[in-house]
């Protein structure tokens, strides 16, 4: 399979498998982030990609239907558009067009107000980085 197919596929299986993700707490912390407190609203987003020297800076909003994402991210001019994925316990995952180029993915962890993760992308030869998001 060739790479401009396979990360689709692998996007695809990170969002599925993010109904298999759970969280386990004592209750004793304030801090721990619940599917039920949701994600919804403008986030404002940093990424850095592996081999890029800059820092892209952008938004990101979220609707959230129970677990379910929907909304749309902006990221530059190459990365904009419509955003679909999951959230469940304190997990996150996202993913959306890279403009006419392909696909980024998104996993992460949310904590409170903020959340930060993974990101990949079937942009060759930018294929990994991270990201940190901070609700507006």
């Amino acid at each position: 399979m060739n790479n401009r197919l396979m990360i689709p596929v692998v996007c695809f299986l990170c969002i599925g498998s993010m109904f298999f993700v759970g969280c386990e707490g004592d209750g004793g912390d304030d801090s721990q982030f619940t599917a039920q407190e949701g994600v919804a609203g403008s986030w404002s987003i940093t990424l850095m990609w592996q081999g890029d020297p800059g820092t892209r800076t952008g938004s990101v909003s979220f609707q959230q239907d129970g677990n379910n994402l929907s909304g749309n991210m902006y990221i530059d001019a190459s990365m904009q558009g419509n955003i679909s994925g999951t959230v469940s316990g304190n997990a996150i995952s996202f993913s959306g067009s890279a403009g006419f180029h392909g696909y980024n993915c998104f996993t992460g962890t949310i904590s409170g107000s903020s959340m930060s993760g993974i990101a990949s992308s079937t942009i060759l030869p930018i294929t990994d980085g991270t990201w940190t998001a901070y609700r507006r």
